[in-house]
C-alpha cells in the first residue's frame, strides 16, 4: 500500500474514532460480553452433558455457539461496522449498534450473514465428527483448519458485516463473494494497515488485552475507512 493512501486511511479512521469515541468503545465492550455469552454456554454444557455424551455435549454446545453468534453476536458487530460507517458524515451514531435489530431488516441481515457463520464453525463440525468417529483422528485436520479459517475470515472475508451493514437485503452467497472480490490482490495492503498499527497491537498483547477495548474499535474505524475506499474503486 502506498504510504500516502496509508495515511489518508489512518487519517480518516482518527477523525471517526475522535468523534465517536466513546460510543464505539462502550459497543464494543458490548459485543465483547455478547461474544462470552457462547463461550460460557459451551462450558456449561461441557461439563454438564459430558459427563453423560461427549458427542451429544458438543453438538448442542457447537449449535448454542453457532445461533448465539448468527442471531446475536453478528448482527451486534453489522451495527458496531454501520455506526463506524455513519461517522463519516454524522457526530451522533447512538442506537447504531442495534441497527440491525429493527424489525424491518433484521431477519435479511441474519440471512445474509448466515454462510459466513457456518463457514465459522467448521473447525467445531469436524470436532464433532472426531467425537463421533473415535477411529479417525482429526485433531490435526481441525488444527489446520482453524488456522485455516482464520486466514479466510481475516483476509477474505473481513468485509462481509460492512457489506451487510451497507446493503441488508444481499445474500448470503453474495456477501462473501463480493468480500472474496474487493480482498482479491489487496491481501498485502491489509497486512500493511494492520502492521502500521503494530505498537498499539503490541501493547494489547502486554496488557493481556485489556488496551483492546481502545485498540480494537481504532483498528476497525481504519479497516472500514479502507473498505470505503476500495469499494469505490470497484465500482469505478
Amino acid at each position: 500500500m502506498k504510504e500516502e493512501i496509508k495515511q489518508e486511511i489512518r487519517a480518516a479512521a482518527d477523525t471517526r474514532f475522535a468523534k465517536g469515541r466513546v460510543t464505539l468503545i462502550l459497543y464494543f465492550l458490548l459485543i465483547v460480553v455478547a461474544s462470552l455469552a457462547p463461550l460460557g454456554f459451551s462450558a456449561l454444557v461441557g461439563g454438564t452433558l459430558g459427563r453423560i455424551n461427549h458427542f451429544f455435549a458438543s453438538l448442542v454446545s457447537t449449535s448454542a455457539h453457532a445461533l448465539i453468534s448468527m442471531f446475536l453476536v453478528y448482527p451486534l458487530l453489522v451495527g458496531f461496522k454501520r455506526g463506524i460507517m455513519d461517522l463519516r458524515t454524522q457526530d451522533n451514531i447512538k442506537g447504531c449498534i442495534f441497527y440491525a435489530f429493527d424489525s424491518s431488516k433484521y431477519m435479511n441481515i441474519v440471512r445474509g450473514l448466515s454462510l459466513y457463520a457456518v463457514i465459522g464453525i467448521v473447525p467445531d463440525v469436524l470436532g464433532i465428527v472426531d467425537s463421533l468417529i473415535p477411529f479417525i483422528n482429526l485433531s490435526f485436520v481441525s488444527t489446520v483448519t482453524t488456522f485455516g479459517m482464520v486466514f479466510v475470515n481475516a483476509f477474505l472475508l473481513t468485509f462481509v458485516e460492512q457489506i451487510v451493514a451497507d446493503n441488508n437485503e444481499i445474500s448470503p452467497s453474495d456477501a462473501c463473494l463480493k468480500s472474496i472480490s474487493l480482498m482479491t490482490g489487496r491481501k498485502m495492503e491489509l497486512l500493511d494497515l494492520f502492521l502500521s498499527y503494530f505498537v498499539l497491537i503490541l501493547i494489547v498483547i502486554v496488557t493481556c488485552g485489556i488496551a483492546g477495548i481502545y485498540v480494537a474499535p481504532l483498528i476497525n474505524c481504519a479497516v472500514t475507512c479502507y473498505y470505503e475506499r476500495i469499494k469505490e474503486e470497484y465500482y469505478v
